[in-house]
């Protein structure tokens, strides 16, 4: 299995945090919290590459940590 690295970016914008990646173009998060922005980022690229299968490589998804 070959495991790939994207990072990502959260900013605060009033009382939410929102998450992106330069790699998931179109592609963000939302939270109260870093830890829930996070959480909807992962998720949202998740689903991006499941939606998305002749755009993004097959992707092994590792539980958070």
């Amino acid at each position: 299995m070959r495991a790939y690295t994207y990072p990502i970016t959260i900013e605060r914008e009033g009382r939410k945090y929102y998450a992106y990646s330069k790699d998931f173009p179109g592609v963000y998060g939302l939270g109260k919290t870093i830890e829930e922005a996070k959480a909807s980022i992962l998720e949202a690229m998740r689903l991006y590459s499941v939606a998305s299968p002749l755009t993004c490589r097959r992707l092994e998804w590792a539980p958070l940590l």
